[in-house]
C-alpha cells in the first residue's frame, strides 16, 4: 500500500518523483523507502510542486517547481 508517484531508471539507480499540488508539502518522501526491495539503488530524487525555485527538502529529495519542467 505503498506508491511512488514516478520512477525514473537509469542503468542500475532509480530516481523516485513525488508529485504534488501544493507549494511546501510534508511527508512527500515518505514511501521512497519502498524502493528499497529492488536490487537498484536508490538516488536522492524530486518533489515536483509549486515551489518557487529548487530547494533541497531532506538527503533524500529535492523540491522541484512545476514550472521548471
Amino acid at each position: 500500500k505503498k506508491e511512488v508517484d514516478l520512477i525514473l531508471p537509469i542503468g542500475d539507480k532509480l530516481y523516485p518523483i513525488e508529485i504534488k499540488k501544493s507549494k511546501n508539502p510534508a511527508h512527500a518522501t515518505k514511501n521512497f523507502n519502498a524502493l528499497g526491495v529492488y536490487e537498484k539503488k536508490v538516488m536522492p530524487g524530486l518533489i515536483v510542486c509549486v515551489a518557487d525555485e529548487i530547494i533541497p527538502y531532506d538527503k533524500t529529495a529535492w523540491y522541484f517547481p512545476l514550472w521548471a519542467i
